[in-house]
């Protein structure tokens, strides 16, 4: 009866106070029930602790540690609502529209240095691409590439041409800002320009092919007449 009632005097304290009276000697971490103690994991977890602290401070294995977190990520994925994973597909999407939005926004504000402007887009691009990868490796997008129409940039290959005009968009930012001279400012308009002359290339090359081909079957025509 006693260790009911101490099981039942645990199950309405919160789980903080439980490991500070397991840090203090005042409870004995393994007369906790697997509900509890992978509450205390959940818990730990969140304040940063690793696997090892966590079976020290709670007197199991770290096999027994490493089942518990498997087990709290399968009980919170079975409390997801059914359409959870088109919801946050949505969120995400409208999301990183609006930092498109943004970052043209602010590529575009004349009161800000240009470099400012640059880093700021990218800062605000980089937080929700994280989220993405988060929400991956917990499972709640597919694994697969997360193709996300009209969000983020994400538009058709651009021309040779239109990547010009992009680069000398950018570059009038950098020089508006004095950020041109930076090395790897130098260095990133470099490599950008020469990328830009390899897909110059493979289109002319693509060009030529189909020159080529067309030749070649106007030839053959000719020469069965």
């Amino acid at each position: 009866m006693a260790d009911e009632t101490l099981k039942g005097n645990l199950e309405d304290t919160p789980v903080l106070h439980i490991l500070k009276q397991i840090a203090n000697g005042t409870l004995d971490p393994k007369t906790l029930s697997p509900e509890l103690r992978q509450d205390c994991v959940r818990c730990m977890h969140g304040l940063g602790k690793d696997i090892s602290s966590m079976a020290s401070v709670l007197q199991v294995s770290d096999k027994t540690i490493r089942r518990d977190k498997a087990e709290i990520v399968e009980k919170d994925a079975k409390a997801l609502p059914a359409d959870y994973r088109q919801r946050l597909r949505g969120d995400l999407t409208t999301r990183m529209a609006s930092i498109n939005d943004l970052m043209m926004r602010l590529a575009n504000d004349q009161s800000f240095l240009g470099q400012d402007r640059v880093q700021a887009g990218y800062h605000v691009w980089k937080m929700i691409k994280d989220e993405i990868e988060i929400a991956r490796g917990l499972g709640l997008l597919p694994a697969e590439a997360f193709k996300l129409e009209a969000a983020a940039g994400q538009e058709r290959e651009k021309t040779p041409q239109q990547l010009k005009d992009e680069l000398a968009r950018l570059e009038k930012i950098a020089t508006d800002g004095g950020s041109i001279n930076d090395q790897e400012v130098v260095k990133l308009i470099e490599d950008i320009r020469r990328n830009i002359a390899l897909g110059e290339a493979k289109q002319g090359l693509a060009r030529l092919e189909e020159k080529i081909i067309e030749l070649s079957k106007a030839k053959e025509a000719s020469n069965g007449q």
